[in-house]
């Protein structure tokens, strides 16, 4: 959800602090209870969208991103749905901690129990048999949503955006819409996504 405030821009340097490396939890999770380094307060003119801070560091030059999805709830022609939760399944941070791997080398591909993911982590290299660079802190929305996204823009279609999280706890929500789309890699869907669509095609 966007936070909604007055209009600002997020510091351009930010206080450098090394965090503490999260322990391997219960099912092998990983969750980084940090301390908030900066905090951005979306405008009230901010498009719906899906937005990328670029991150540098000023000593190594070492860049990354960050990704955010602002949403809006008025009317619009079409709902981009982004799947965060694909995102979240297949994120390896730090190394090898995606939902398909169970820490036994050569980490190949694992699928089985005993293996958890969340949230509270940044987004490391996609889990998949290529090399993705572009998927470093931005989750696989460079890699699958993007070019979509991009074309939709730039031929003019009213589009809002929104994620998972929101077809899963918003109902309602998906009736603003003639049109809702599950774009690219969207595998992991939980019961009341799958309900809350059903009932937006059925217009209940």
């Amino acid at each position: 959800m966007a936070a909604k405030g007055a209009a600002c821009r997020p510091p351009r340097t930010v206080p450098r602090k090394v965090q503490p490396d999260p322990e391997v939890g219960e099912e092998r999770l990983r969750e980084c209870q940090w301390e908030p380094a900066a905090k951005l307060v979306i405008p009230q003119d901010w498009r719906s969208g899906v937005y990328l801070a670029k991150l540098t560091a000023e000593k190594e030059k070492l860049q990354s991103y960050a990704i955010f999805i602002v949403r809006d709830d008025r009317p619009s022609d079409f709902l981009f749905q982004c799947s965060d939760t694909t995102w979240a399944a297949y994120n390896r941070w730090p190394d090898f901690f995606s939902l398909y791997d169970d820490g036994t080398p050569p980490h190949d591909w694992y699928v089985g129990p005993g293996v958890r993911v969340g949230w509270d982590r940044p987004y490391g290299k996609y889990r998949q048999i290529l090399d993705a660079p572009l998927s470093q802190g931005s989750g696989e929305f460079l890699l699958w949503e993007f070019p979509l996204a991009f074309w939709m823009e730039k031929e003019g279609y009213d589009v809002s955006y929104l994620s998972n999280v929101d077809t899963h706890s918003d109902r309602k929500g998906l009736l603003r819409a003639k049109a809702w789309l599950s774009v690219a890699h969207d595998e992991y869907w939980s019961l009341e996504m799958f309900n809350n669509v059903k009932a937006a095609v059925t217009r209940e």
